[in-house]
């Protein structure tokens, strides 16, 4: 199948179900990476592909533990000191398809 009816079959499905698929590929891509990422890191000395060359850069930063400082302060008195924001996350989950009677086990 090519990438196009690919395409063409995802924009067929219902959204629900579309991502869903976008999500699992993305992970397939994700676990790709991280084992090119790995090889990379492993070879420092070979770098360069054909069309990009890759480069390492190993950075730190500090972040504060919310938990510790809320532990060491109390709730109280960091409340005026926290934000909230809100986000939409969309959750998938399969469903079963409802066996039709003719499909239905019997006892």
């Amino acid at each position: 199948m090519t990438d196009e009816s690919k395409i063409r079959l995802l924009r067929n499905r219902h959204p629900a179900d579309q991502i869903a698929d976008v999500r699992a590929e993305i992970k397939q891509l994700e676990l790709r990476e991280e084992e090119l990422r790995q090889w990379l890191i492993a070879h420092p000395d070979d770098l360069v592909g054909e069309t990009v060359e890759a480069r390492l850069k190993i950075s730190s930063r500090k972040r504060l533990d919310q938990r510790a400082v809320i532990a060491f302060f109390g709730q109280e008195r960091l409340q005026r000191f926290l934000k909230q924001s809100s986000i939409t996350s969309i959750s998938t989950f399969p469903i079963k398809k409802p066996c039709s009677s003719s499909q239905a086990e019997k006892p």
